[in-house]
C-alpha cells in the first residue's frame, strides 16, 4: 500500500497495489464513479515501472473500438473482427509487458543481458526466416494462379516449318520475281501488233483488255 500526497492539498490517498496482477485501489474511488484511472494511481504505476496502464484498466468505452458492432452471418455465427481486433491488442500488452519484465530482471547482470540479447536476437532470425519462406511460397503460388502449372522439366522443340520465301527458290527450283523486276521485264519486251484491236501493245488476241469476255 502506498500513500499519494497532493500538492497543496491536505489530504493524503491511500493506494493499494497488488504487484501479481497489477490490481490497483485508490481510495479517492474515481475509476468505480467515472472509469478513469486517478491519477494517484497512475503515480503508483509509473513508481513501479509500469510501461503501459494494466489491461483492466482500460475499459472499451474510453477506446476507438467502442463503436464498433459485431457482424452475424447467415447461420447467426459472429464474424466480430472487433473482438479479433481487441484479443490482438491483449496479446500485445502481454508481450511487452513479458520484454519489460525480462528487461527489469536482467538490467543488474550483464550477463543475464547478453543471454536475454542473444535469445532475442535468434528468435528474430527465425521469424525473418520463417517470414520469407512464406513470402516465397506465395510468390510461386502467384505465378501458378497466373500462368498455370509449373513448367515441365524435359520440353521438347519441334523444329519450324520451311517457308518459300522470295528468292529461295526451294520447291520449284526458279526464283520467286518481285512485283518491280516483273514491271521491268514487261517495259522491256517488243511491242506486237494485236489482231484484236489493231494497236501495238504487250498483249495479243487471247489477252487483249479490249477483248469483250464470253
Amino acid at each position: 500500500m502506498a500513500t499519494v500526497n497532493e500538492v497543496n492539498r491536505k489530504r493524503t490517498f491511500e493506494v493499494v497495489f497488488n504487484n501479481t496482477n497489477y490490481e490497483t485501489n485508490c481510495s479517492c474511488k474515481v475509476f468505480e464513479r467515472h472509469g478513469l484511472p486517478c491519477r494517484h494511481m497512475v503515480w503508483v504505476w509509473k513508481a513501479k515501472n509500469l510501461a503501459m496502464i494494466p489491461e483492466k484498466y482500460v475499459l472499451n468505452r474510453w477506446t476507438t473500438m467502442a463503436t464498433k458492432k459485431p457482424i452475424f452471418d447467415l447461420e447467426g455465427n459472429i464474424l466480430d473482427q472487433c473482438t479479433r481486433m481487441v484479443d490482438k491488442k491483449k496479446i500485445l500488452n502481454e508481450l511487452w509487458s513479458e520484454i519489460y519484465n525480462c528487461v527489469s530482471e536482467a538490467e543488474q547482470n550483464e550477463e543475464d543481458i547478453a543471454e536475454l540479447v542473444k535469445n532475442l536476437r535468434t528468435l528474430r532470425l527465425d521469424m525473418e526466416a520463417k517470414k520469407s519462406a512464406n513470402n516465397t511460397r506465395s510468390k510461386a503460388q502467384d505465378i501458378e494462379l497466373l500462368i498455370g502449372s509449373v513448367a515441365p522439366s524435359e520440353t521438347t522443340i519441334k523444329p519450324p516449318k520451311i517457308s518459300s520465301n522470295k528468292g529461295s527458290g526451294t520447291r520449284s527450283g526458279k526464283r520467286i520475281k518481285g512485283e518491280r523486276e516483273k514491271a521491268i521485264e514487261q517495259h522491256q519486251k517488243k511491242k506486237r501488233l494485236c489482231s484484236a484491236c489493231g494497236e501495238l501493245g504487250y498483249h495479243d488476241l487471247r489477252n487483249c483488255p479490249s477483248k469483250i469476255p464470253s
